[in-house]
C-alpha cells in the first residue's frame, strides 16, 4: 500500500548493544505492526484513525499542526496517450 512510509528503527540496545538499526516497510499493515511491537514510529493518514487496522492494537495517534502538508507529485510515460488527463487530473489536485 502506498498509503503510509517510514522507517522503523530497532534499538540494538534493548539487546545489550550500542547500535541503531533501520528498517524500512511500505505496507500499512506492516507498518502498524511494528509500531505496535514498539520498534518503530510512523506518519498515518487521518482516514486510517478509527479504522479496523488499529483495533486490538496500542498503537496511539495524535494529530499534527495545521501547517504540515503533503506533496504529491504525478509522473508518466514519455508519449503516453493519457497525456491530456494526467494533465487535468494535475490540475485538480491542485485546486483541492
Amino acid at each position: 500500500m502506498g498509503i503510509a512510509y517510514m522507517t522503523c528503527f530497532i534499538s540494538m540496545s534493548l539487546r545489550n548493544q550500542d547500535s541503531v538499526s533501520h528498517f524500512s516497510a511500505s505496507s500499512l499493515l506492516t507498518l502498524i505492526g511494528m509500531v505496535d511491537a514498539e520498534i518503530g514510529i510512523t506518519y498515518l493518514t487521518e482516514i486510517s484513525q478509527g479504522s479496523a487496522l488499529l483495533q486490538n492494537t496500542t498503537v496511539e495517534t495524535y494529530p499534527l499542526p495545521d501547517a504540515t502538508c503533503r506533496k504529491i507529485g504525478l509522473t508518466w510515460r514519455k508519449g503516453s496517450v493519457h497525456f491530456e488527463e494526467f494533465k487535468l487530473l494535475g490540475e485538480l489536485i491542485k485546486n483541492l
